[in-house]
């Protein structure tokens, strides 16, 4: 039983340690703080220039990516619902990865009953199950999803009653 345990345990503790693993620091910016070690001033500063002058031009080749907390929260907003958790800065957990608030941008009934919704964060999704609404989905109106069980999604619409959802880009 125990052996059953662990083997049923271990992936979500690879992928929980995995997350926890701070991202790896580019050579650029490792450069630049090895350039603090150097004792004298001359060439410290000709270090620095030299590698600032570098990590620019990583960031304007788009090699390297500068983002505020603020960026990175608004860049999950935008891509909850999609599988990317490999990416350094979506594995970081907190309260956004749980649920997403946000409104209708465009609600489209699709010919087998279901809905296809576009939200202001840019997501498209779709309803996985068509039922009788008492008013349909329309731009503006309001929307809570959040995660439910095995990689699933329950969407509100307007205060009603949740229903399944599946992210389509």
């Amino acid at each position: 039983m125990r052996t059953i345990l662990f083997a049923a345990i271990l992936p979500f503790s690879v992928t929980t340690s995995a997350w926890a693993q701070a991202p790896r620091v580019p050579n650029e910016v490792e450069k630049l703080h090895a350039c603090r070690d150097i004792g004298n001033s001359e060439r410290r500063l000709a270090c620095y220039d030299a590698a600032v002058d570098q990590l620019q031009r990583s960031i304007g080749a788009r090699k390297i990516v500068v983002m505020d907390r603020d960026e990175i929260r608004r860049t999950k907003r935008s891509l909850f619902g999609l599988t990317l958790s490999d990416l350094p800065f979506i594995g970081d957990k907190d309260a956004d990865d749980i649920e997403i608030n946000t409104s209708i941008t465009a609600a489209r009934q699709l010919p087998d009953g279901k809905w296809r919704l576009q939200l202001a964060e840019g997501g498209v999704w779709h309803t996985l199950e068509s039922r009788d609404y008492g008013a349909s989905p329309r731009s503006g109106q309001k929307v809570r999803i959040r995660k439910a069980a095995m990689g699933s999604y329950l969407m509100n619409i307007a205060g009603q009653r949740a229903l399944r959802v599946r992210r389509q880009n």
